[in-house]
């Protein structure tokens, strides 16, 4: 099913560019797909603005994004790479934000690192099977901190913006201080009998 992406161009820095273009070139169907991937599409940038169709698939095609314009900063035509976006079958028309997947930083683990007596806060960001940002609305939040043989660490669990999916993991430094060596960290996720864990580490080094 066809999609159309219109509105506003903004770059990783918040700026937006007036004039330049936009080139998306398919990378694959997320899974599997009978679609031909064809070779990239460009959208101008007029106005801070573009407006392109794209094809969409049921797995969701997933589009690398690149925008070329004329940076007064360094007086030459630049190339910047913004997130991928992701078109399913069903999705209707948006903007590129819209459509964005959440990028994973390279060199990312489920390994997380404190010292004793630290305050653990972690940011954390629910996303669906097209890694694209998910309301929580609907959803039961949990986490805790288990090791064989022990009782389980309970974790505060708070909603920085439903909307968006974000979400903040946190224990206090008086808790922390009384922890010592790996810990599997479980962040539970509910939608009425549907319950998903996610599962990850998390490793307290001890202070002399």
């Amino acid at each position: 099913m066809p999609t159309t992406i219109s509105g506003p161009v903004l770059m990783p820095d918040g700026t937006n560019p007036t004039q330049g273009r936009l080139i998306l070139t398919a990378r694959r169907p997320r899974l599997s797909s009978p679609l031909v991937v064809p070779g990239p599409v460009e959208a101008l940038i007029s106005g801070g603005q573009i407006s392109i169709v794209l094809q969409g698939s049921a797995d969701g095609m997933v589009y690398a994004v690149v925008a070329e314009y004329w940076s007064a900063a360094v007086g030459k035509i630049v190339a910047v790479k913004l997130p991928d976006i992701v078109i399913p079958a069903e999705d209707g028309n948006g903007t590129l934000a819209a459509f964005s997947a959440i990028e994973i930083p390279p060199g990312a683990t489920n390994f997380h690192v404190i010292d004793q007596g630290e305050t653990l806060n972690v940011g954390m960001r629910y996303a669906d099977a097209n890694m694209r940002p998910a309301s929580l609305a609907g959803i039961g939040l949990s986490s805790w901190l288990g090791r064989k043989g022990q009782q389980r660490v309970p974790l505060t669990v708070a909603i920085i913006n439903a909307g968006q999916g974000t979400f903040e993991i946190s224990l206090g430094a008086a808790q922390t201080a009384l922890l010592s060596g790996k810990y599997q960290w479980v962040v539970r996720m509910s939608s009425g009998a549907r319950v998903i864990l996610k599962t990850g580490f998390l490793i307290v080094n001890e202070v002399p």
